[in-house]
């Protein structure tokens, strides 16, 4: 389930507009710290030292996030009963 359709489906609907603000604060705050951090390690390093970094943060956050991935499609969407 990527995305905002996941959340849709995962969310519940009270809660929904709060989750989406959250992530689209988090979004559009993290974008000028990710350009200064590529840009430091393009002057420090390499121009094409940034992709490996990114690369390997990016697998970090994945082998960090997987168990609760896993676990969250296991068990399936949230049933819509109280």
């Amino acid at each position: 389930m990527p995305g905002r359709s996941g959340r849709q489906e995962l969310v519940p609907l009270d809660l929904l507009g709060r989750v989406n603000s959250v992530y689209r604060l988090l979004g559009w705050r993290l974008i000028p710290l990710g350009t200064l951090a590529g840009g430091l390690i393009a002057h420090e390093i390499d121009v094409r030292a940034g992709y490996p970094v990114a690369g390997a943060l990016r697998a970090a956050a994945l082998v960090v996030s997987l168990p609760i991935l896993i676990r969250v499609h296991r068990q399936g969407p949230p049933s819509g009963g109280d």
